[in-house]
């Protein structure tokens, strides 16, 4: 399958507790980049902290012909917002549009619960992601170097929420 086609044989769903090794080692592979950048923000994460967040937060899964190829978690914050965190396309799945499709039936999900904002932390030295997430509507409104590499908290206003 070449890089360019856009695939929509997928399904989105909530994970089950069954999924837990699946996404565990989908988020593994899926930010192995990060250990020639700095600390890797997964390095310390097991699976129970995978069960945790399906007992805690919402999690959701793109599967691609069968098979886990994404997963992301939010998690509620204080005033109607979200969190999102470990947003995962595997590598062999990325550039086919199921990033995208994951996020919009997440932030679709959040309108629904009247969330206004979703935040998240991405690497800046990855032009890949600062253009996805540019493309998705988020801002950049802080950038750290907690991880060892340049790290940007992003900010998105849902529209159509709130004031």
């Amino acid at each position: 399958m070449s890089l360019t086609e856009k695939v929509y044989d997928y399904k989105i769903r909530i994970a089950r507790e069954s999924d837990a090794d699946e996404i565990y080692y989908l988020v593994q592979r899926a930010f192995s980049s990060y250990n020639a950048k700095g600390k890797n923000p997964v390095q310390d994460e097991i699976i129970d902290d995978v069960l945790f967040d399906l007992k805690h937060n919402l999690v959701l899964v793109i599967e691609y012909r069968g098979v886990i190829a994404g997963s992301m978690r939010l998690c509620a914050m204080e005033n109607n917002c979200l969190y999102l965190k470990r947003f995962s396309i595997h590598p062999h799945y990325q550039n086919l549009g199921l990033g995208t499709s994951l996020y919009y039936y997440a932030e679709e999900l959040a309108r629904e619960k009247g969330s206004e904002y979703i935040y998240l932390y991405s690497s800046l030295e990855d032009e890949r992601l600062i253009s996805f997430y540019n493309k998705l509507g988020f801002t950049c409104i802080d950038i750290d170097h907690k991880n060892g590499y340049r790290r940007g908290y992003w900010c998105k206003k849902l529209s159509g929420v709130g004031a």
